[in-house]
């Protein structure tokens, strides 16, 4: 089952079409509407929010529609839920590390 959509190729996060727990497989389906992949969920993720699709290093930039919409400010293991706890908002001063 299709579970969350990779926006463009470029895109280091999925974005969920369903909740989903930790240890789940997520399928994410790619801008082409093929299925690219299938990860296993780390933590439960509510609907709306984002999974790494691909390790994120501390400092690094988070992506989602071919753009830069933050910086984790740790590092982030693909299938971790990605969201204001561990990414600082492109729009604010990057962090320091």
């Amino acid at each position: 089952m299709i579970r969350a959509i990779r926006i463009s190729a470029v895109d280091n996060t999925a974005t969920l079409f369903t909740k989903v727990t930790a240890k789940e497989l997520v399928s994410i389906v790619l801008e082409s509407g093929e299925v690219g992949a299938e990860i296993e969920a780390r933590q439960d993720v509510a609907v709306g929010h984002k999974i790494a699709v691909m390790d994120i290093p501390a400092g690094g930039r988070v992506t989602k529609y071919g753009e830069i919409i933050g910086f984790a400010t740790c590092t982030i293991k693909k299938g971790d839920h990605v969201h204001i706890h561990n990414v600082v908002s492109a729009a604010l001063p990057r962090p320091a590390l």
